[in-house]
């Protein structure tokens, strides 16, 4: 068996193929490819499996830069020699400062100093160093010499002031330079900044003037900003006014003691009241009330006091009573009416005043006239209640009816005649007759009885002679008097009678029909009625059945326990049984003898009980004989 080595292999000629790998190494950074590992040998600057890494000379601090401004700058399988920031190299390839105020790398940056405040511009940086009295990334920014205290200004004096690139000492307020250039108190009435202003205090009144504000001291006798206010000596309490009417009045310098509103001083100095009629300071001014509506006029500032019923500044506006709320109260069917300083109740139309001041009801009887004839006015004149066409007609009117009113004997029962329309069509004309009392039903009888007589009277209107043609209420026409009573006088259950002379209201007689709904009505009543009472009656007298039963039950149980006691010696039977409905004499000593007379029932024991040796101790008279007594007491008594 023949084997290869590897990293060999036979030529041509042999039959097996052998170097079967290709290298991996970087062809331009590569010296050589180990032909048994295919291993890479790289160049000097190259390094990693396949040579494909720079070797960076900077890091590894294999170059060689001379000049002491340059530093390394590693390239692709090399590096450079470069300048630091801060240089450039000249044409000779050594590394020279910026100049003309560049900075950076290479001297490629522009220095934003402003010149005129900078010292100088950092090479490297490009930094600014400012002159003295300027500041800021660019010297831009002036410094103040007044807020850092570098200034040299008198502080009592003087003041400092920051000027561009540098200070001022100028005067405080309240001084000002003299002729050499000395900062001095301002004087001759003068203060504020350079002594400019003059003060404006009162020369008469002021004590000095403050040479910075110009604020005033002034006199004891003044106050204010420019000492031209007078001290109230009234305001500030230190006058001396004795007099309880007096007060104090301030004056320029001074002050005066004078009599209140109201008073006035008479020749002693006193103050006294005003007289009636005036008021105010002195007593100067006259009271302007309405002397029949007032009480009083105040003498200190001349307010009025109002009688009742008035009010008003002046007492000259009357109080509308009716108008407040709740009104005053009137009696029925009044209305309030308001008066000058009062007010009234008037009974309501149709309505009248009786002498217990009552408003009874008037008795109003509506009324319809035709008349032949016609009218010497429009309707459109006639329609106006308040025209003198209607006026005058309606008195023409009236006046003809009063004469036939009069002659009927019943024109004084018929107080008032209201006409409420006129109108063509003949003459036709509405009104109302009022008589004095609705309850004088004998008034109203009288009128309606005589009211049909004027179906034949005669009327003059507009001096022609005119025929009553149709009289009528309500439009029925009046035939006789019941016409009108049946028209507001007799009640829905009566009727109107005139069989005799007077006719009458009277209660409307029951029909049969009625009668017979009043019958069968009490016939359902009885039906219902009497079974429901027996049903009630037979449910109470069950359930007290029911009750006894069962208390005669409890009764004889206690008995019945009670047999073994002393009392079974005595009585050869039970005691009864009480609240049980039968004869008490079945039980009984064997010692008593039955009787026919029940009033006897209970003799023994009576007897017993009068009995001067008796005592309850006994052993027969226990609890249910006392009971016994009573129960025989109860029923037999």
């Amino acid at each position: 068996m023949t084997v290869h080595v590897n990293g060999y292999h036979k030529d041509s000629m042999a039959s097996v193929s052998n170097c079967s790998h290709q290298c991996q190494c970087n062809l331009d950074n590569f010296v050589s490819c180990d032909h048994v590992s295919g291993n890479c040998t790289c160049k000097l600057e190259w390094e990693g499996p396949t040579c494909e890494t720079d070797i960076d000379e900077c890091t590894t601090n294999t170059y060689n830069c001379s000049d002491p401004h340059e530093t390394c700058n590693n390239t692709v399988g090399g590096y450079d020699c470069l300048c630091v920031d801060g240089y450039q190299k000249d044409s000779s390839g050594i590394c020279e400062q910026c100049a003309n105020n560049t900075f950076g790398t290479n001297c490629s940056h522009q220095c934003q100093c402003n010149f005129t405040n900078t010292d100088s511009c950092d090479h490297v940086s490009g930094n600014c160093t400012c002159k003295l009295e300027w500041e800021g990334p660019t010297c831009d920014t002036d410094i103040d010499e007044c807020v850092t205290n570098t200034h040299n200004c008198s502080e009592q004096k003087e003041i400092c002031n920051n000027t561009v690139g540098g200070f001022d000492c100028t005067c405080k307020d309240g001084y000002h330079k003299d002729s050499y250039g000395i900062c001095e108190q301002c004087t001759n009435n003068t203060y504020g900044q350079n002594c400019s202003h003059q003060c404006q205090c009162n020369l008469d009144n002021f004590v000095s003037c403050d040479h910075v504000s110009g604020n005033c001291t002034c006199n004891i006798k003044w106050e204010g900003p420019t000492c031209e206010t007078d001290i109230d000596e009234c305001t500030t309490n230190t006058y001396n006014c004795s007099d309880p009417h007096e007060t104090c009045n301030n004056t320029v310098g001074g002050y005066d003691c004078i009599c209140v509103d109201g008073y006035q001083k008479d020749s002693s100095g006193i103050c006294k009241p005003c007289a009636s009629g005036n008021f105010g300071t002195n007593c100067s001014s006259d009271c302007t009330c309405a002397a029949e509506n007032t009480v009083n006029c105040s003498n200190v500032d001349g307010t009025c006091t109002c009688k009742s019923g008035w009010n008003g500044a002046n007492c000259d506006q009357d109080i509308d009573e009716c108008g407040q709320s709740p009104p005053p109260s009137c009696v029925a069917n009044s209305t309030c009416s308001n008066t000058d300083g009062s007010y009234m109740c008037v009974c309501n139309p149709g309505f009248q005043l009786l002498p217990d001041e009552t408003c009874t009801e008037l008795a109003q009887i509506p009324l319809a006239l035709t008349l032949n004839g016609s009218l010497r006015y429009s309707e459109e004149e006639l329609e106006n209640k308040s025209s003198d066409a209607f006026q005058n007609m309606s008195a023409e009117i009236i006046r003809e009816l009063r004469k036939h009113l009069n002659d009927l004997d019943i024109n004084d029962t018929i107080p008032n005649i209201i006409i409420t329309s006129i109108r063509n069509g003949s003459i036709i004309t509405e009104l109302v007759m009022v008589i004095d009392n609705k309850t004088q039903f004998e008034a109203v009888t009288k009128v309606a009885n005589a009211l049909p007589q004027l179906r034949e009277a005669s009327f003059t209107i507009n001096g022609e002679t005119s025929w009553l043609r149709n009289l009528t209420i309500n439009n029925i026409t009046i035939e006789n008097a019941c016409d009108i009573l049946k028209e507001g006088y007799c009640s829905p259950n009566e009727t109107c009678d005139s069989s005799d002379d007077t006719p009458s209201c009277k209660k409307t007689p029951v029909s049969s029909l009625q009668k017979s709904s009043l019958n069968l009505e009490l016939v359902i009543g009885l039906s219902v009625g009497i079974p429901l009472f027996v049903i009630i009656v037979t449910v109470i007298a069950f359930l007290a059945y029911r009750r006894v039963k069962k208390r005669n039950a409890t009764l004889r149980k206690t008995i019945s326990d009670d047999n073994q006691s002393e009392i079974s010696t005595i009585f050869s039977r039970r005691l009864p049984i009480f609240g049980m409905l039968r004869r008490h004499g079945m039980y009984k000593p064997d010692n008593l003898s039955e009787t026919s007379n029940e009033d006897n029932k209970y003799e023994h024991y009576r007897t017993r009980t009068s009995d001067p040796g008796y005592s309850d101790s006994s052993p027969w008279t226990t609890r249910r004989l006392k009971e016994s007594k009573r129960l025989g007491n109860s029923l037999y008594n």
